[in-house]
């Protein structure tokens, strides 16, 4: 039963408390594609309030999830889920983040990750990071064994979850 006392909407669907959908929600494309351009889905946008000493007013945090096309008008047409970001009035813009229809990341530039490096060379960063795990792993496995040669009949090794 649906029942409603708001008498001016601010949008076709305004809901003031929890929604549950049962089934997918889609946001479509803004238009279908055409060989000159291709269209994004519509936005969702999630919005926070950040209070600002300065101007003395809340002020809008907006985060958007979008897909956008990508290769349009080729016989190879994908497309991507980007993260755009704006503050008060300011439309949302790309932030640098985004996900590929194969499943890769594309960082912001200027992004570091453990061991200090930029987004440029984010593989090799993200591989010696791996390697230093495994090898951390390996060291710490040498001296289990090593620790318990001897003793591996009467005490098993334990095992790691």
């Amino acid at each position: 039963m649906l029942r409603h006392r708001v008498t001016h909407f601010a949008t076709m669907l305004d809901v003031n408390g929890a929604a549950t959908i049962r089934g997918s929600l889609t946001l479509p494309a803004t238009a279908a594609a055409t060989a000159t351009a291709g269209k994004d889905s519509q936005p969702l946008n999630l919005v926070a309030s950040s209070y600002n000493s300065t101007s003395v007013a809340a002020v809008s945090q907006v985060f958007r999830w979008q897909a956008e096309p990508t290769a349009n008008d080729t016989a190879t047409p994908s497309g991507t889920l980007n993260l755009l970001y704006g503050q008060g009035t300011a439309g949302p813009t790309e932030t640098g983040l985004k996900l590929s229809s194969k499943g890769v990341f594309t960082f912001a530039p200027g992004q570091t990750f453990p061991g200090g490096a930029p987004s440029a060379s984010r593989r090799p960063a993200v591989s010696a990071v791996v390697a230093r795990l495994s090898s951390r792993q390996a060291l710490r496995c040498q001296r289990r064994t090593r620790a318990h040669r001897g003793r591996a009949s009467r005490r098993p090794l334990p095992r790691s979850s």
